[in-house]
């Protein structure tokens, strides 16, 4: 019902303007990744995948406007399966009040730790894929003059996709928004509560967020706290209502210096120290914040993967809530400490060099292993360890045009006694990511 009437709305307004006030833009890019990620036992994988995304805007008059974004994905080898999605389509309307926008839209806030869009090519490495989506109703406005610094937003969401996506669509949340932006920076805070019925899940988020810039310096922040609670899944052993408490929090400092750019980033992420309590407190980034090429994006968001499929084998389908124990390539139940320098030998050739060091908050265990024998077992099936190990990794990218580039990113991941395995052997993984995008 709700998106028929988002959808009246745009047929509405397209016809009460004439055709001639409406100017049409183009843009969206598309890109190529060539991937292999090995590991001689437990990880390998290697493919190509495409996207081209568009992301076309139509002006109908000087105050409104017509948004819309539209992915083709290609995943080549084998079958070779391209799926097409028309992800967004909304209304930005300019009135006396402030700015109105109605639709199916990107929802992005602060660093993207907690709701992130998944537009563009914001990490240093890795991509963006699904980015949140909210059916949305937002008002922004400067309550105390247009030359203000404050801005303030009032938002009513539906959850339509992304990682907020449950066992339905009956997800709804209202949302404030505050924000002081100047020219060196900005601060704010997005807070709000978070209902479904249908899982008796209630909520209150907030994320304050910072940046400050002077001179080559610039530092910025973000931190997440959510309260509430839900009975979303249930188990033999976790039945009723439970209690939401988690938080999560990212931060860095970038020095511009010419030549040579140093960035040192750290962050964690709340883990559970028993996942069949009535106490959730394990937070996860958004799958669209990316911490380096391997150890959250791959190793252990295949292996937490792997370990909820292998519900089957107890009997039992992991229920849809299950989903909170997959990290999707999240930083989760971990701190973690990212430094990188860029180097800049040219104006078109970015080469950067990080490494990252990561320890969980509290051991990652096997649940679906806890289950059936009662014993704590870590995902490789070893002793349970906080300690997960470190990674280097170096990509270099050439502008070759205005608008396209070539590069390649590469990685090392050598694992720590948290994926120590029944054998007593760890498994090092490398990865090499070969990388094309145009952009339009």
């Amino acid at each position: 019902m709700r998106c028929f009437i988002v959808y009246f709305l745009f047929v509405f307004l397209s016809v009460s303007f004439p055709a001639h006030s409406s100017e049409f833009m183009n843009s969206g890019y598309f890109r190529v990744r060539a991937m292999s990620f090995q590991e001689k036992d437990f990880l390998s994988d290697n493919f190509l995948e495409s996207r081209l995304r568009w992301e076309p805007e139509i002006k109908l008059a000087e105050k409104l406007s017509i948004f819309m974004q539209a992915d083709f994905d290609g995943l080549w080898g084998g079958a070779a399966p391209v799926d097409f999605r028309f992800n967004r389509a909304w209304l930005s309307i300019e009135t006396p009040a402030g700015l109105l926008q109605v639709g199916r839209m990107p929802s992005e806030w602060g660093r993207g730790v907690f709701t992130n869009a998944g537009i563009g090519f914001d990490d240093m490495f890795g991509d963006n894929y699904a980015g949140d989506t909210f059916d949305r109703i937002l008002l922004s406005t400067k309550p105390l003059g247009k030359e203000s610094a404050l801005t303030t937003a009032l938002i009513f969401d539906k959850i339509s996709s992304g990682r907020s996506n449950d066992l339905d669509d009956d997800l709804n949340e209202m949302v404030l928004v505050f924000f002081a932006s100047g020219v060196r920076g900005m601060a704010g805070v997005y807070g709000g509560y978070r209902v479904q019925p249908s899982t008796a899940t209630e909520a209150f988020f907030s994320d304050g967020y910072f940046r400050f810039s002077k001179g080559i310096f610039t530092a910025e922040a973000e931190g997440v706290y959510i309260y509430g609670h839900s009975r979303a899944f249930q188990t033999p052993l976790l039945k009723g209502k439970y209690f939401i408490d988690q938080a999560g929090a990212s931060g860095s400092i970038k020095i511009e210096a010419g030549i040579v750019e140093p960035v040192i980033e750290a962050g964690f992420a709340s883990g559970d120290n028993n996942a069949f309590n009535r106490h959730i407190t394990q937070f996860t980034f958004h799958t669209d914040y990316n911490v380096g090429l391997i150890l959250y994006e791959r190793v252990l968001a295949d292996l937490t993967d792997i370990m909820v499929q292998e519900f089957s084998n107890i009997g039992e389908i992991a229920p849809p809530g299950y989903d909170i124990f997959r990290t999707g390539g999240g930083v989760t139940n971990s701190w973690y400490i990212y430094p990188a320098v860029i180097v800049r030998p040219r104006r078109d050739l970015d080469v950067i060099l990080a490494g990252l060091y990561a320890r969980a908050i509290f051991p990652f265990i096997d649940i679906v292993k806890f289950m059936e024998t009662n014993t704590a077992s870590n995902l490789m099936g070893g002793r349970p360890s906080r300690d997960l190990g470190w990674e280097v990794d170096l990509s270099a990218e050439w502008t070759a045009a205005k608008n396209w580039t070539l590069g390649v990113q590469s990685g090392y991941f050598y694992p720590g006694e948290a994926f120590r395995d029944a054998s007593g052997i760890k498994h090092p993984v490398y990865a090499v990511q070969a990388r094309f995008t145009l952009q339009f």
